[in-house]
Formats: C-alpha cells, sequence, structure tokens
C-alpha cells in the first residue's frame, strides 16, 4: 500500500506524511490498484484486500495519535491527524468498503464447496498405519537411523490430525507433560455401567488428554491404543534421536531448542505418497469442515452434537452455522421432495409423514418408459423381489 502512495504522490515516502485529510482521496485510489479494481465491471480481483487495508489504516492512525501526544505534539497537529481519522471513518464506507461486500458475496453465490472423499480418508489411514506400524518394530529392534525416527515421527503426527480432526498447529506443539500428566484415574463403575458394551470397551482402549486450543481453549485429542504404543515407544528413546531436553514438544526435531515438525508439511506429504485421488482435499482444515458436515446425516441428539462441537473447539451456534451440509444438496435432495409434491396436488395424502416416508409415494419425474423399466429392474435387482 506504502509504495503504491509513494508512486501516486512523489517526494512523500512515510505513512504518517500521507494521514492527512487532502490525501484521502489517495488513499482510495492505492487502494483499488492493491485490491484489482475493474472500473468498467465495477469489480475487485481481490475484494478482501480492500477490506483488511481500511482496517489496518485505522489501526495506524490510533498508533500516530498515541505517540504524538506522548511526544508532546502540538494540538494543531493532533487535531489535523483526528480530521483525517474522521473523513477516513465516514467515507471509506461508501468509496470502497460497501462496494467490496458487495463483490465478495456475488462471488460467493455460486461457489462450490468440495470435501474430502471418503475413499482418499480411508487410503491415507492406511497409508500412515502401515509406515507407522513398520517403523516403531524398527525401533523397538533397534534398526533404526534419523530417517527412520522422522518418518515415525511424521506418520504419528499425520495420523493424530486425521483420526482427532484437530487443527495441525495445536498437534504439532503438543508438550510431552500434556501427554504424560493426563487424567490416569480409572472411570467410575456406575458410568461403565451405564454405557453400552461398544462404548465401555473404547473407554478403556482409548486415551484422552487435553492440550492447548485456538484462544487458549482446551480442547481434547484421543489417542488408539496403537498410536498410543508408538508415543510411548518415541519418548523412551528421546535422547538416542538427539532430541534435546530444552526441548519440550514431543514431535521436536533433533537437535533443536523449541524446533518441532510442521503438521501442514507432513499430511501434504503423506497425502500425495498415499495414492489418493485429490489430495488437495486431505488437509486439516478440509477434514474438520468434513466430519462437522457429515455429521448431520446421523441422527445426533442435542446432547451429541454440543458434545462434538466441544470436542471440534467449536462453539455450538457457530458449529451449526458454518458447519452444515451444503445447501445445494438439502434443495436438490429433500426440499425438491416438498415442491414435487405441491406440483401434483397430493400434498394433503402426505400429511403427518416425515421427508424420508416421502420416498414410498413418489415416483422419478421426467423419465422416460424405458428409463423407469431399468430402474425398476435395477430395484429388483438389488432387493431380490
Amino acid at each position: 500500500m506504502l509504495l503504491i502512495l509513494q508512486s501516486l504522490v512523489p517526494g512523500v515516502y512515510k505513512l504518517n506524511e500521507f494521514l492527512l485529510p487532502h490525501y484521502f482521496k489517495t488513499f482510495v485510489e492505492a487502494a483499488k490498484k492493491l485490491s484489482g479494481y475493474d472500473e468498467d465491471k465495477n469489480t475487485y480481483n481481490n475484494p478482501s484486500n480492500a477490506l483488511k487495508i481500511g482496517h489496518s489504516i485505522l489501526q495506524c492512525c490510533d498508533i500516530l495519535e498515541s505517540q504524538s501526544i506522548i511526544e508532546g505534539k502540538s494540538e494543531e497537529e493532533l487535531q489535523t491527524l483526528r480530521n483525517f481519522k474522521k473523513i477516513f471513518q465516514m467515507e471509506w464506507k461508501y468509496a470502497i468498503s460497501s462496494n467490496a461486500i458487495q463483490d465478495m458475496s456475488k462471488k460467493k453465490f455460486n461457489k462450490s464447496i468440495k470435501l474430502p472423499n471418503a475413499d482418499d480418508i480411508q487410503l491415507l489411514h492406511n497409508y500412515l498405519l502401515d509406515e507407522m506400524i513398520k517403523g516403531k518394530n524398527l525401533i523397538e529392534k533397534g534398526l533404526y537411523t534419523q530417517v527412520t525416527y522422522k518418518m515415525v515421527c511424521q506418520c504419528l503426527l499425520s495420523q493424530i490430525i486425521l483420526l482427532n480432526r484437530r487443527r495441525s498447529g495445536e498437534v504439532e506443539r503438543i508438550k510431552v507433560n500434556d501427554y504424560l500428566n493426563r487424567d490416569q484415574n480409572k472411570m467410575q463403575n456406575e458410568i461403565i455401567k451405564s454405557l453400552t458394551k461398544v462404548e465401555a470397551r473404547l473407554s478403556k482402549n482409548f486415551v484422552r488428554f487435553v492440550i492447548r486450543g485456538k484462544k487458549g481453549r482446551g480442547v481434547p485429542v484421543l489417542l488408539t491404543p496403537v498410536l498410543k504404543e508408538t508415543l510411548d515407544v518415541l519418548l523412551n528413546r528421546r535422547s538416542s534421536f538427539g532430541i534435546l531436553e530444552s526441548n519440550p514438544y514431543i514431535f521436536a526435531i533433533p537437535y533443536t531448542v523449541e524446533g518441532t515438525y510442521r503438521g501442514t508439511d507432513c499430511l501434504r506429504k503423506s497425502a500425495d505418497a498415499c495414492g489418493a485421488s485429490d489430495p488437495e482435499q486431505l488437509r486439516s482444515t478440509k477434514l474438520r469442515k468434513h466430519i462437522a458436515t457429515m455429521s448431520q446425516l446421523l441422527n445426533l441428539s442435542n446432547s451429541d452434537r454440543e458434545q462434538l462441537a466441544n470436542f471440534m473447539g467449536h462453539d455450538l451456534a457457530i458449529h451449526n452455522e458454518y458447519y452444515r451440509l451444503p445447501d445445494e444438496t438439502l434443495q436438490i435432495s429433500r426440499v425438491s421432495k416438498i415442491l414435487l409434491a405441491m406440483e401434483s396436488g397430493k400434498l394433503h395424502e402426505l400429511k403427518g409423514k416425515s421427508l424420508e416416508e416421502f420416498d414410498q409415494y413418489m415416483m422419478p419425474v421426467n423419465l422416460s418408459d424405458s428409463e423407469l423399466d431399468e430402474a425398476e429392474l435395477d430395484e429388483e435387482t438389488v432387493t431380490g423381489i
């Protein structure tokens, strides 16, 4: 932004020299250039840049005003800066912000939401598990090198991200004490008896501990028995791998004081190597959106949804608003049932029926006789009728 301002006003070099009322239009012109504004189409290439730069300029005004007061600048200079800030707050929304927001909204209208493929997730899981177990066995036999440690460490890091759908930055910064100081008290018998057999078994086999998440919020991490065994092997041989005692992190890089392997890099590398059809979708953010979105297909109670949202580190309201099935899926598959039923004039016959029960009363529309015969034949083959 400053470089563009300097090109528009030769001879002025510092940002504080531009924070004057008569330079407001220069700021508008510079913001349009910065965000790729097309005057003919009235659109921006990067509308978010136009919005963000406005906030940054106001922050600069606040910083300069504070510094000027501390340095004892004259009241006249302070008033000039305040006049610029007042003009900026009043006019920027008309000159830049409102148009940029409208442009952003238009670009989101038909933007598709792509989620990871279930087969790709399975491929990634199997690949990570195989590589991790191979490396773990070598380490246990004493037949390992630094390359083996790096491979096991990165696979374990990726596997924890994949299983827990955690943010990659949260997992890569797990500290040894987070794991060692976990609650290891046995579950009360009364609670165990209230669980199903499967739930009780899972409770005994899985390990849970809490780490620091986004905004300092505590978020849980679950480990399967295989992940726990691998983690214990790495921790028990830290000195053999060249991990310094001063490095507090589990996924530490050898001979570094605070270095850790990056979760995003590890996940990207594994996604490319596992043979997935669309490895670009196998990222921590996409995986988190995948579980939050697909969980809507399950008949979860309010309590279950709240538990899932807490586990993901989300507020339930945010979880419901931003992590939902794509609108086009719901509108094509479910809302269309209602519209067709109304169009047929037989909506009264479906009184008291759920949308799932609509299926047995509705026939495919706009299909030829031959297509209908094929559909019926396929159904008979599947059902054995």
